[in-house]
């Protein structure tokens, strides 16, 4: 279950708890049901709409040194590459049933299909990459402050996509 409490009320003279008013985000709470709430520290829909600017102008400023044709390749490279990777391998086994395995489970794929893939049959294995959905706050804030910093040294300042970085890193208060 996942709830994201929107108050918090005092508790009434003479009761010494709180009562909370919340929004069921996913599940169905039930009545009289006795919750352990853990906090979640996510990253919030401004850090969010930052990241997905942030491949478009570097897309455009073509200062960036991943192979991609387009922004939804790139966006991808960055996740690879500055953010927390993949997330899972899928491969087909000899007898042509594709296995999914997580990605830190890489070893356990068998020695013909990696020899196979090697000489060349890249489409018998699946590098799933990881989606910003699974990052936690700081990891997502890690990601996008190194893609900041990598757009910096790339020179997109000095593109035609310049003055919106700009007023990108003016609006964000960013300082290195």
């Amino acid at each position: 279950m996942r709830i994201k409490i929107t108050e918090v009320i005092d508790p009434p003279k003479g009761f010494s708890q709180s009562q909370v008013t919340a929004i069921s985000i996913k599940g169905t709470p039930k009545k009289d049901t006795l919750y352990d709430l853990v906090e979640i520290d996510e990253y919030t829909e401004a850090q969010r709409n930052l990241f997905e600017s942030l491949p478009k102008l570097y897309f455009n400023s073509l200062c960036f040194q991943y192979e991609a044709r387009n922004i939804i390749e790139l966006r991808e490279q960055i996740k690879i590459h500055l953010g927390k990777g993949y997330s899972k391998i899928k491969y087909t086994d000899h007898n042509y049933n594709i296995i999914t395995i997580k990605y830190k489970d890489k070893n356990t794929i068998p020695r013909d299909v990696i020899e196979d893939y090697n000489r060349g049959n890249i489409g018998r294995i699946e590098l799933i990459v990881r989606s910003t959905t699974t990052y936690t706050k700081p990891q997502f804030v890690d990601m996008v402050d190194s893609l900041i910093r990598e757009m910096l040294v790339s020179g997109v300042l000095l593109t035609k996509q310049g003055k919106k970085f700009a007023e990108i890193l003016e609006k964000i208060k960013f300082t290195e």
